[in-house]
């Protein structure tokens, strides 16, 4: 992960701020949303193996579904509508 930062920075000629913090913690968005100024967000955390998904079908909704309303929950609570 770290050398996707280290590429954004030298692409960017800024270094961006990261959070390793995963999106199903309720706590840990809201401190991301309460440091910055988050006007939309696009959620890339999903599972989406189809083979996979038929084999473990609880994983893929604990991760897509619940880290989906996780995220949603928070966005409408900082008034976050994109």
């Amino acid at each position: 992960m770290r050398s996707v930062v280290d590429r954004i920075e030298r692409i960017a000629k800024t270094k961006p701020k990261f959070y390793c913090s995963n999106v199903a913690s309720r706590s840990s968005l809201k401190t991301i949303f309460n440091e910055n100024k988050i006007d939309a967000v696009i959620h890339f955390a999903g599972f989406k193996a189809v083979g996979e998904s038929v084999e473990k079908p609880l994983d893929y909704y604990c991760n897509n579904l619940n880290t989906t309303l996780t995220l949603l929950h928070v966005m409408k609570e900082f008034g976050c509508k994109k």
